[in-house]
């Protein structure tokens, strides 16, 4: 039996996305009291293998919503762990490029086109709150830019 927390840090089997993140979106949402099969679907696959949403939410009027967990936490626990400000403010900056780079992905992957009854746009979990903030401070014109 594998602990909840066993690929924190590090990409799952079979790559792709992190295993904690996706976890802790299905938690957070559950805690929220949406129900899985009644307001959304995991892994709902989309048209001509452009990939799929972690989560398809089902919104009133018969829109939805794809959103995506993808984002991995290796680099912010080598921040935590780094044992200089060197290493911690290149660790920063690496989460930076990560965000931003998750966010492009997102973007160019048209997710939100391809939802028969999208509102337009794609949501990206990041598992836990002390990654934006971070990411922001390194680079104050993040949130701007990708928003």
């Amino acid at each position: 039996m594998l602990r909840e927390d066993t690929f924190i840090g590090q990409e799952p089997p079979g790559g792709g996305h992190s295993y904690a993140a996706c976890q802790q979106l299905r938690r957070v949402v559950e805690l929220a009291g949406i129900t899985e099969h009644v307001d959304f679907d995991e892994q709902t696959g989309l048209e001509a293998g452009s990939g799929r949403p972690d989560l398809t939410i089902r919104l009133p009027n018969e829109r939805q919503i794809a959103v995506d967990a993808k984002a991995s936490l290796k680099t912010y626990v080598e921040v935590l762990d780094a044992e200089s400000d060197a290493e911690r403010r290149q660790g920063a900056v690496a989460v930076v490029c990560q965000v931003r780079a998750r966010v492009l992905e997102l973007a160019t992957k048209g997710n939100q086109n391809q939802l028969p009854h999208s509102i337009g746009f794609v949501i990206m979990f990041l598992p836990g709150e002390h990654l934006l903030p971070l990411a922001v401070r390194e680079n104050a014109v993040l949130f701007d830019e990708l928003v």
